[in-house]
């Protein structure tokens, strides 16, 4: 179990995307020393983000998975220029929901950026419906994503072309194997 510091939550519980977008907006983010301020000034959001993305795929802590690795995907988007270029020239709409339809959250990857939605978007690019956080952790981070196989077992279904699949899988599993040093998740 990862601990998340009391300064960690505070942190993280002040934090929105759009409050860093407002921040970045205007500024030149190769510019050295506002990229290191920026790097310590979010350093707690990222830390309790990353702990509580690890403590969900570990099944430690209840929530959903998605809403955190979404936060800490577009942090990490907005700060990290070798992380970012995952998604220059790329443009797509995500909808991730459950089969019960309780959770929905869509990921619009626009202009270089990534910005999250809770509202339903029209025409997503792609949707991946799962059915609990387990099956949703299983397909993503396990090392080797199978989603024939969580489809066989009904873990998930989707819409769209599943290429934008893997696409996703690898950006969320390129950050966790950089947070736990290569530790892949069954």
């Amino acid at each position: 179990m990862y601990k998340i510091m009391e300064e960690e939550t505070l942190a993280l519980k002040n934090f929105r995307l759009e409050l860093l977008d407002e921040e970045l907006e205007g500024t030149n983010l190769t510019g050295e020393l506002l990229a290191e301020n920026l790097l310590q000034k979010y350093y707690p959001v990222r830390q309790a983000l990353e702990k509580t993305l690890l403590n969900c795929i570990d099944g430690h802590m209840i929530g959903n998975v998605m809403e955190v690795l979404l936060n800490l995907m577009g942090l990490v988007l907005r700060l990290d220029k070798k992380y970012r270029r995952n998604i220059e020239n790329f443009d797509a709409v995500y909808a991730f929901t459950d089969k019960a339809g309780d959770f929905y959250i869509a990921a619009i990857f626009r202009n270089n950026t990534l910005s999250v939605s809770r509202k339903k978007v029209d025409n997503p690019t792609f949707t991946l419906i799962f059915k609990d956080n387990e099956a949703l952790v299983k397909l993503l981070f396990s090392g080797a994503p199978d989603i024939l196989n969580a489809m066989l077992n009904q873990e998930v279904d989707f819409e769209g072309n599943i290429n934008y699949m893997s696409k996703f899988g690898y950006m969320a599993m390129h950050l966790v194997l950089e947070l736990t040093g290569g530790m892949v998740f069954a």
